[in-house]
């Protein structure tokens, strides 16, 4: 080869490149059509998917609104919003104040929530109605009702799997939107103080050891208005002032309670009422003073239970001490208990801290006998005044028929002065240490029978109304203190 012919070095150095490149623009052209084809395809395959999305979204949309237009009340407002992977649909009364933002109503429907998540875990499309009605029990009270059911969407089959139906109910004031409050349910301060030894009661009813748990209940605090008071499931639910004995609420069953609340709070719930005296009838009360006595009250049991009458028994502590069986005997056979006092002291007489020590001693000694607290009270001598009556809180029972047994102490005479003294109504004095009291029971009993009295006990007699702060003489002869 000459040296015209031969490449310059320069050229020897760009040759090889210059061919590179020529053949790698070659191989990308030759590549072009290919990726072209693999483009429309990716194309192809995304339009069919997004097509085949927009069907399915359209068939749910479709079916939604199906299951809205069938769930929706006449008459009723529809709101809608997303959270998450829920659709929630929410109806109420159209023009009402209260929605589900207020704070009662949305802790209901947030515990509905909780519980269908425990049993299902959330879908994308699942669907949540809820609904709120309202009915007006009383111009004071609305109940309102609260739905909710959950509705999950399947997809291989593009329908929704309902699932079951959640309902509570919630009382609210008409005048607030809230729970009524404890004013609103009990009114007054008089019925306040009267729910107190119902409290106590089953307090001492409920906790595990009443016996050690006695004394912090007597010394529980007088419920005021600021506790928090309120009515479910046929019960009057009442927050402690103070735990005791790991206990922080009491629920009471409404028919227990029902003259001291305002009934218009009572939601509109079929409840039986303890039964009223008949207008048209004669009724009276056996009331038996300073038992028990072991042989003497236990015989007066026997002639009570063969002539099938009930009676009060006000008790003295200490009595009730000495013979806890007797107590027990007249609580088991349907008696009614209130107290005497502790060692019949005149309650006039004696300072508030000593009528208060008193009676704490005296309803301590009849519950560790006979498991019930006395509700009611007979000062001795029937001597109280109002700085007393403030300190017992117990309703006072007096008498309007004195049998004069503790002064007669003869048997005849005793039923006699009792028929000549007695009236329809009366609440009738006795004794129950007396052997000759005894003995006139049964023919007394006998001849008002034949009369056309009944006999009740004190509570029945006054319709289960008495109250603290009020003396009771008869049937229809109560004033205050």
């Amino acid at each position: 080869m000459d040296e015209k012919t031969m490449p310059s070095r320069s050229q020897r150095r760009k040759g090889p490149q210059l061919h590179a490149k020529k053949k790698h623009k070659t191989g990308w052209m030759w590549h072009l059509p290919l990726m072209l084809i693999l483009l429309g395809a990716a194309l192809t395959v995304v339009y069919f998917w997004h097509t085949k999305d927009q069907e399915k979204v359209a068939v749910f949309d479709h079916a939604q609104q199906r299951l809205i237009h069938q769930q929706q009340p006449a008459h009723f407002q529809c709101t809608k919003e997303h959270q998450n992977k829920l659709e929630i649909i929410t109806y109420q009364p159209k023009n009402e104040k209260f929605t589900k933002e207020a704070p009662l109503i949305h802790q209901q429907f947030l515990a509905m929530k909780e519980a269908f998540l425990k049993k299902h875990s959330l879908q994308a499309g699942t669907t949540w109605i809820q609904k709120i009605e309202k009915q007006v029990l009383n111009p004071k009270m609305n109940k309102i009702i609260l739905s909710s059911q959950f509705f999950t969407w399947n997809k291989s089959k593009a329908h929704f799997n309902q699932q079951p139906l959640q309902q509570s109910a919630l009382l609210l004031s008409s005048e607030t939107g809230q729970e009524p409050t404890a004013k609103q349910i009990i009114s007054s301060e008089e019925n306040l103080l009267t729910l107190k030894p119902i409290v106590q009661q089953k307090i001492l009813e409920q906790v595990k050891a009443p016996e050690q748990a006695i004394d912090q209940v007597l010394n529980l605090p007088n419920l005021s208005f600021e506790q928090k008071i309120t009515i479910a499931d046929k019960q009057l639910i009442i927050t402690l002032p103070q735990e005791i004995a790991g206990l922080s609420q009491v629920s009471l069953p409404l028919n227990s309670v029902l003259p001291y609340i305002d009934q218009n709070y009572v939601m509109n719930q079929p409840i039986e009422q303890a039964s009223s005296l008949d207008a048209n009838k004669k009724y009276i009360a056996l009331t038996f003073d300073d038992g028990p006595k072991a042989a003497t009250t236990n015989q007066l049991l026997d002639v009570l239970a063969a002539q099938q009458v009930k009676a009060t028994f006000f008790m003295l502590g200490s009595s009730a001490a000495q013979y806890p069986d007797t107590v027990k005997r007249v609580v088991s056979e349907g008696h009614e208990i209130g107290s005497h006092s502790n060692v019949h002291n005149n309650l006039r007489a004696m300072s508030p801290e000593a009528i208060k020590a008193d009676i704490q001693a005296a309803d301590k000694a009849i519950f560790l006998a006979g498991g019930q607290l006395p509700m009611i009270l007979r000062p001795p001598y029937g001597a109280i005044n109002t700085q007393g009556a403030q300190v017992v809180d117990k309703a006072i029972i007096q008498w309007n028929t004195d049998s004069l047994d503790w002064k007669l102490k003869n048997t005849p005479l005793i039923i006699q002065h009792v028929m000549q003294t007695v009236q329809p109504g009366a609440i009738l004095l006795m004794h129950d240490i007396y052997p000759t009291t005894v003995a006139a029971v049964g023919p007394i009993i006998e001849q008002l029978k034949a009369q056309g009295y009944e006999f009740v006990t004190v509570d029945q007699l006054l319709n289960h109304q008495a109250k603290p702060l009020i003396q009771y003489f008869s049937q229809n002869d109560a004033r205050n203190v």
